[in-house]
């Protein structure tokens, strides 16, 4: 299922000290989630309690990670997977997006639906970063390439092709802080899915990573928090595409 994210400027930001939750002024605008989980905060005392156990030891080299011997403790690059609506397509301007999790996706989703009807998007009062909401777009949405074509014809391929890519490891955290702290929106609530983790980043790498390895080996089932952190070319298709560099 997909959850649709809105967004909302504010003039403050959360400031975890000690055991209390501080709201400062700031003079840059910041974004964050609206309505449920604006009110979030983990103090930073509560944060280091869940993350002063001592790291796990290692037992191998990381000189080359994934390579030789170790490929095997990986998950296998290119994973052909079906992935929920990824593509976006804005036949005015002849372009189609591929938007994956936790790399400014929301923002390309809200980019697409603006380009796709201006007038529209202005007259029902939506803005890029407010009252913006995935949902209205779903129309614009594509499995996969080979269904942007059914739908527009065969010069899809011709398009100018887009997609945002993020330092991996810089995403996976981005994960963790969105799914484990700052929570993302349901209708009547804010929801935290860490894995049964809390707060504990060492408990989340390592769940994540062997329902991953179960996900690669096929024995366990797609989850929303599962598409935030699998690798990105699982996502656009790039195993299809990756030697005709489809996307730019």
């Amino acid at each position: 299922m997909c959850y649709s994210t809105y967004l909302i400027f504010s003039q403050y930001i959360i400031s975890n000290k000690g055991d209390e939750c501080v709201l400062k002024s700031t003079s840059n605008i910041t974004q964050k989630n609206s309505r449920n989980c604006h009110k979030t905060c983990v103090s930073e005392n509560e944060m280091l309690a869940m993350n002063s156990d001592p790291l796990p030891e290692v037992s191998s080299s990381y000189d080359r990670i994934c390579e030789g011997g170790d490929a095997e403790n990986c998950v296998k690059p290119f994973l052909p997977v079906d992935n929920n609506r990824q593509f976006k397509d804005m036949k005015t301007h002849k372009i189609i997006m591929c938007s994956i999790p936790k790399t400014g996706s929301t923002l390309l989703y809200a980019i697409n639906c603006l380009l796709n009807d201006e007038l529209g998007f202005f007259y029902n009062q939506k803005k890029i970063f407010g009252n913006f909401d995935a949902n209205n777009c779903l129309k614009n949405s594509r499995w996969t390439m080979e269904e942007a074509a059914e739908v527009h014809g065969p010069e899809v391929y011709d398009w100018t092709k887009l997609t945002v890519v993020r330092d991996p490891i810089d995403r996976f955290l981005s994960a963790f802080v969105f799914a484990c702290i700052k929570g993302y929106e349901k209708p009547d609530k804010c929801q935290h899915e860490c894995n049964g983790c809390g707060y504990n980043f060492t408990c989340f790498v390592e769940k994540e990573y062997n329902m991953l390895m179960r996900f690669n080996r096929g024995d366990y089932a797609v989850s929303f928090l599962l598409q935030h952190t699998w690798p990105q070319n699982w996502w656009c298709d790039m195993g299809k595409y990756r030697h005709v560099s489809l996307f730019y």
